[in-house]
């Protein structure tokens, strides 16, 4: 699978991971559960988004970012977070050496042997949690515009990212532990109807950048889409279901 955020401009994915807060909502709830007991938290696929860092420092955590894209990192850097630039199926520490290993939105754009490679990492990295978090775009529904873009995205990034990966997000993570001395727990985090244009017309901007790179006779359809999205955002009255983020938190038995 090609990873859609090295499709296009990097500015312009650093600027909307920056300004997407509600997964940090999610992670946020996920961590406050054993906080207490954890001084330390590896995130992997950071992206530029430092809510959480600042956070976890603010409760007295050590927060580590990393990413395989530098400009993120360096984003995280401004923030005063350690960073380790990586790839996610090979991190380089040892056995146990985080307390929570964290990730977002990254197993969806790896084939099934580097997601297999990347859980396992994970698992064996932190010494007590692992919490991982997907989208199930399976929920996400709305007018005939809305979509029509969701339409269009599936078919664009259809071998690219999985974009239902939260569904059989346990089925994964199962399927990947070796260690059958763990507890895995899945929850899905669902919103109502709402107005969530300012989520989805970024996005609509990174698909037209995939559509560039995967699909080039698609780049049209993208920015009629985009259009006909813009001009629905104006209208407060209209909403839509955004996809559900599907979560997992494994706990080890120390």
């Amino acid at each position: 699978m090609a990873n859609i955020y090295r499709s296009g401009s990097q500015e312009n994915e650093l600027m909307r991971l920056q300004k997407f807060s509600y997964p940090f909502t999610v992670s946020q709830r996920l961590l406050n559960i054993g906080l207490q007991n954890n001084k330390s938290v590896l995130d992997i696929g950071s992206g530029p988004n430092t809510e959480l860092g600042k956070w976890l420092r603010q409760n007295q955590i050590l927060y580590i970012a990393a990413d395989i894209k530098y400009i993120f990192l360096q984003e995280q850097a401004k923030s005063s977070h350690p960073t380790i630039q990586c790839k996610s199926s090979s991190l380089p520490l040892d056995n146990s050496s985080v307390d929570i290993s964290h990730l977002r939105f990254v197993l969806m754009h790896l084939s099934s042997d580097e997601r297999r490679v990347t859980i396992s990492e994970m698992l064996r990295v932190s010494k007590n949690t692992s919490i991982f978090i997907e989208f199930d775009w399976s929920t996400f529904k709305g007018s005939e515009t809305v979509n029509s873009f969701r339409d269009l995205a599936i078919d664009i990034l259809d071998t690219h990212v999985d974009l239902f990966l939260g569904k059989n997000l346990r089925k994964e993570i199962l399927k990947s532990s070796k260690n059958t001395g763990l507890t895995v727990n899945h929850r899905n985090f669902k919103r109502g109807p709402g107005n969530y244009y300012n989520e989805l017309l970024p996005l609509a901007n990174s698909l037209l950048s995939a559509a560039k790179l995967f699909r080039p006779e698609k780049e049209t359809s993208v920015n009629e889409s985009i259009g006909a999205l813009t001009e629905e955002s104006c209208h407060p009255a209209i909403s839509f279901v955004p996809p559900t983020l599907s979560t997992i938190v494994v706990e080890k038995h120390n």
